[in-house]
């Protein structure tokens, strides 16, 4: 099994996700990202922090005027794993997440943090 698969399956249990409608990441495909949003920003600094994961998940269609808020979710989403990433002074990231294994949301998990939590089984 190799490290990247290892760090999501224990990070499934509080996996951080990044909801987004119309990208889809899938398991070996890379994803660049310019992450901007204080919210996002701040998952990304705690998981380099961490263990370098979080998934992104889609939004169910028509759920695309509630982005600011929280969305209903799809159940299924990819976890990834960051590879590259660069911060400019601006406190934005720029990154490529790599798509390590599909899973499955169960529940979403109350979070004092300002981005979602969600509890997932790796599929």
């Amino acid at each position: 099994m190799s490290e990247a698969l290892e760090r999501a399956k224990a990070a499934a249990v509080k996996l951080k996700v990044f909801p987004l409608p119309s990208v889809a990441l899938l398991p070996g495909a890379a994803l660049p990202l310019h992450i901007f949003e204080q919210r996002y920003c701040d998952m990304v600094r705690d998981a380099l922090a961490a263990d370098r994961i979080f998934a992104m998940a889609h939004v169910v269609p028509g759920q695309e005027p509630l982005l600011e808020g929280k969305p209903e979710l799809e159940t299924m989403l990819c976890i990834g794993s960051i590879g590259m990433w660069d911060q400019p002074s601006d406190g934005r990231y720029n990154l490529v997440l790599i798509g390590v294994a599909r899973a499955k949301i169960i529940r979403e998990l109350p979070s004092s943090e300002s981005y979602r939590v969600v509890e997932a089984e790796v599929l």
